[in-house]
């Protein structure tokens, strides 16, 4: 009994030991992350750290690069492939209108006339080697030459380089100067397509009824006159086709676009490359790969070319189930 008494006191008093050093290390570690902290707090009026007073601003990204980005440009020629593919020819005329005079109006920092030079000069360079007429006129208040001519792209650029040498329309109004080259539309066979590089603020009103007068006469014989002064024309003719290129913002499209008629515009900086230019000119001067018997598959590909009309066909273009409609017989 003493001993059990002993021991029960003895465990008592190492039990009261314990909890106070516990109680007195807790404190101790509470203390030592209290100065650690004020250390720390003190330390920061020791750093120095640089005070901006003005505000903040962003400065414009330098994008003069990719500004003059018409400088290299080498054609991507249709000539192969609208042979291998048996292209169906749509233009035999070629007239082209250019906007290049003097101007103060600079785009991708060069002049914009400077500008629709280059473009219309690449244009000129793709365009394939096959037999065309036509001409290429300025605007201009110079005696006119509405004279048809053989196109020939060489001799073009040559007066393209020149400048003045390009022959003038005899207007600097573009609705007057479609209206001139409407009057010899027709008076060579085949079929006509007009180009207009100019910007897209030139096209206005005037410049739509001029347009559709040029349409009209696409569907008439030579000698066959339009009533300058009628406006708002309803022309559903398909003889003629209108593209543009248009000068400046790249975002903007022609009034002149038509879903039911031939032509299209387009900003002169989607086709300033060489597969985008290639695809403009193919689709202005070259219909779908040719299909004589109208089975539906290109004579390029079909094997078998004179397949009655009406028949099921192959992907190859011969007729299917053959050996049933002869047992049939």
């Amino acid at each position: 009994m003493f001993q059990s008494c002993f021991l029960n006191s003895e465990g008592f008093h190492i039990n009261r030991v314990f909890n106070f050093f516990f109680v007195r290390s807790k404190v101790v570690f509470i203390i030592f992350c209290i100065l650690m902290l004020s250390a720390c707090s003190s330390m920061e009026a020791v750093l120095k750290v640089p005070t901006e007073t003005s505000s903040l601003g962003v400065e414009e990204f330098d994008i003069q690069t990719s500004k003059r980005s018409i400088h290299l440009f080498s054609p991507a020629r249709l000539d192969r492939e609208a042979k291998e593919q048996l292209l169906e020819k749509r233009v035999d005329n070629l007239f082209v209108i250019l906007d290049i005079n003097e101007s103060k109006t600079t785009y991708r920092d060069i002049p914009i006339n400077i500008y629709a030079r280059e473009i219309f000069r690449r244009f000129n360079r793709t365009i394939p080697h096959t037999k065309l007429f036509g001409g290429v006129w300025r605007l201009g208040t110079e005696l006119p030459v509405l004279r048809i001519r053989p196109y020939q792209p060489t001799v073009i650029e040559n007066e393209l380089d020149i400048g003045e040498t390009l022959p003038s329309i005899g207007s600097t109004d573009l609705a007057e100067a479609i209206d001139n080259i409407a009057k010899i539309s027709n008076q060579h066979p085949g079929k006509n397509a007009l180009l207009l590089v100019t910007s897209w603020s030139q096209i206005d009103d005037d410049v739509v009824d001029s347009v559709k007068r040029f349409r009209q006469y696409g569907e008439a014989n030579a000698g066959f006159s339009v009533i300058p002064a009628k406006s708002n024309w309803n022309s559903h003719g398909s003889g003629n086709c209108v593209f543009t290129i248009g000068i400046g913002n790249s975002l903007s499209r022609s009034r002149l676009d038509e879903a039911d008629l031939c032509g299209t515009s387009v900003a002169g900086d989607k086709i300033a490359q060489p597969r985008d230019m290639e695809a403009f000119v193919r689709k202005m001067f070259y219909l779908a790969p040719r299909d004589t018997d109208g089975d539906g598959i290109f004579d390029y590909v079909d094997e078998c070319p004179h397949t009655e009309l009406g028949r099921v066909v192959s992907r190859r273009g011969c007729p299917r189930f053959a050996e049933a409609e002869e047992a049939k017989r």
